[in-house]
C-alpha cells in the first residue's frame, strides 16, 4: 500500500509539473493573441482609411494623367472638391491645352489661373492654377 501511495504521489507531482509547464505555455499564447488582436485592429483601421481615400484617387489620376510630358508639376494639392497646381512648361500653348483637357474631361467644373509668368532665367513658363471638381 505504501508503494502504491508513493507511486501515486510521484505521478501526481509529475502531472503537476506538466500542468505548470502547459499553463506557462498557454499564458504565452494569450500574450500572442493580444498582440495579434492589436495588429488586426490597426490593419482594420488602415483599411478603413484607404477605403475612404479611394473616392479621391480617380480625380487625382485624371489630373495627373492629362498632364503633358513637357509640363513639370512643382507643387500639387487636392481635396475632395478642389485642386491646385503650380507647374512649369515650355510654352503657353501647353497650359492652354492642359486646361482644355481638364475642362472637357467631365471631372473638372472650373479652373482659375492664379498667376503666370515667364522665367527669363530658364525660358520656361510657370503657371499657378486651381480648379474645382464636379
Amino acid at each position: 500500500m505504501i508503494i502504491l501511495n508513493l507511486l501515486t504521489t510521484q505521478i501526481i507531482k509529475s502531472l503537476k509539473v506538466k500542468q505548470d509547464s502547459l499553463i506557462r505555455q498557454v499564458q504565452s499564447y494569450s500574450e500572442i493573441e493580444k498582440s495579434a488582436k492589436y495588429v488586426d485592429k490597426r490593419v482594420s483601421y488602415y483599411k478603413k482609411i484607404l477605403s475612404q481615400r479611394e473616392s479621391m484617387s480617380p480625380r487625382l489620376d485624371f489630373i495627373l494623367s492629362n498632364t503633358d510630358e513637357s509640363i513639370y508639376i512643382k507643387d500639387a494639392r487636392y481635396s475632395l472638391s478642389s485642386f491646385s497646381i503650380f507647374a512649369e512648361g515650355p510654352n503657353a500653348y501647353t497650359f492652354t491645352n492642359l486646361i482644355s483637357k481638364y475642362l472637357s474631361g467631365g471631372v473638372v467644373s472650373e479652373i482659375s489661373i492664379k498667376g503666370a509668368r515667364l522665367n527669363t532665367r530658364t525660358g520656361m513658363f510657370e503657371v499657378d492654377m486651381e480648379g474645382r471638381f464636379k
